[in-house]
Order: structure tokens, then sequence, then C-alpha cells
């Protein structure tokens, strides 16, 4: 059995393990090799092919027999359902505002990726610097809170954020920013994207008129056109947007 060499070593062998079941080098009904026998033909630790093997039972792949070991499963090997024919396909109807986001994401595929090549010199936003992310002591405080993680934070939690996370922003806020505000005016999201597409939802109607800088965030423009707005770019200038190039606002 051979790894592939990417990726930590227990995912290497639960590739081969699983590559190994479906295509039927291991058969249904045979017996895997024990956790021992796999750790000392393929120079791993034991830990190593106990992680391999348990997700390969998480999944369904093998089944556990008491005082007999692992054995690969029926399931595993059933034949795959054959794919409908296209004279069956139809086409997914979308709602207005999908066929919108599809029109979008479609012209601006080609950009969408960060991570598409590698630039010797990158200027684009969003990407923080992370050589200087402390990460190893993130890691060390997010283990430490995970295993004191008690049964209440499984459930649904406040929509705008933790309690206990909206305070203390409250309090830095008021204490490093000079701003005064509420835990309950405080919304934790995933980033500024997530936090212009909520603030769009809830201002944009389809049809509306929204003026925008221009150049401007590019992120910012796909949920006003996802949302049906009509884009107003607006020059800048050293003061910022040009507001002699706006329209008067009427009744």
């Amino acid at each position: 059995m051979r790894l592939d060499g990417e990726g930590p070593l227990h995912r290497q062998l639960y590739r081969a393990l699983r590559g190994a079941v479906l295509s039927g080098r291991l058969r249904a009904g045979k017996r895997l090799p024990s956790t021992r026998a796999l750790a000392r033909e393929l120079r791993l630790s034991r830990n190593t092919a106990l992680l391999a093997t348990e997700q390969l039972l998480a999944e369904g792949f093998v089944v556990s027999r008491e005082r007999a070991g692992l054995f690969v499963a029926e399931i595993a090997q059933r034949p795959a359902r054959a794919a409908p024919r296209k004279a069956d396909e139809r086409p997914l109807r979308l709602s207005a505002a999908g066929v919108r986001m599809q029109a979008v994401v479609g012209a601006g595929r080609a950009s969408w990726n960060p991570w598409q090549r590698l630039l010797p010199y990158d200027f684009r936003y969003g990407e923080p610097s992370y050589a200087d992310l402390p990460l190893e002591t993130w890691a060390r405080l997010l283990g430490r809170r995970a295993r004191r993680l008690g049964a209440r934070r499984l459930a649904y939690q406040a929509p705008g954020g933790a309690d206990e996370l909206r305070e203390a922003l409250a309090q830095y806020l008021a204490r490093a920013r000079g701003v005064v505000c509420s835990p309950e005016q405080i919304v934790i999201v995933h980033g500024s994207q997530q936090a212009i597409d909520l603030v769009t939802r809830l201002l944009v109607d389809p049809g509306s008129r929204v003026v925008i800088e221009e150049p401007h965030y590019s992120g910012f423009a796909f949920c006003l056109r996802a949302a049906g707005a009509e884009l107003v770019p607006i020059p800048i200038d050293g003061q910022g947007l040009m507001t002699d190039g706006l329209e008067p606002v009427r009744d």
C-alpha cells in the first residue's frame, strides 16, 4: 500500500485504504490488517493508523466485529447508480435574486480566487500579514476554550453573536476607540463582506439607485448588483467623493 505524500499521514493512510475499498482491492467482508500491522508495515505510529481506521469506520467503509477486528462493509462497494440521461435533465429554476447572483459571480469568476496565482508583491486587500499573526498563541487559547466547551454552546446562539464577546467588544470600543455603544448594538460577522451583504439586504430594494465611489471596493458592488440595485459611480478626489456629481434628491 502506497501513500500519496499529500497532507497529514493519517489522511494519506485513510485515502489509501478507502481507495482500496472502493476499487475492490479490499473486497466486502475482508478483514482489515490490524492497526499494529499497518503501522509496522508502513513505518507509521499506531496512533496514525488508529486515526485512519476510525475515519473509515465513521464513514461506513468498514464495520467493527467484537473481538474480531475491522471488516470491509458491504455498502461500501454497492454499484453506483447510473447518471441520469441528458434528456431527463432540467435546468434549475432560480429566483430573480438567484439569477442576478449567478450573473454577477460568473462575470467576476476569473478574479475571485485570491490564491489563483502567486505574486512577487501582493497589494490585494483583505489578506492579513500571516507572518505577524500569533498563531501559536491563538491555537493554544482556542484549544483551552474548546476543552471547556459546554453543551449550551452546541445549541443555537444569539443571532448577533455570543453575549460575552459583544460585551467585551463594547468595553474595548469605548476604551480604545471612544465608541459608546451597548452590546445589543453589536453584531458579530465573519468579515466585512458579510457585514456589507447584511446592510445591503436591509437598506436596498431591487431597482434602488445607490451612489458608489469610483474606484470602489468590488465586493461592495457585487452585493449591490446581487440585490438588484442600479449603481451610480461618482469619481473621487483628494477629499473623497466628489459631491458635485450627485443629482439633487427628489421628494
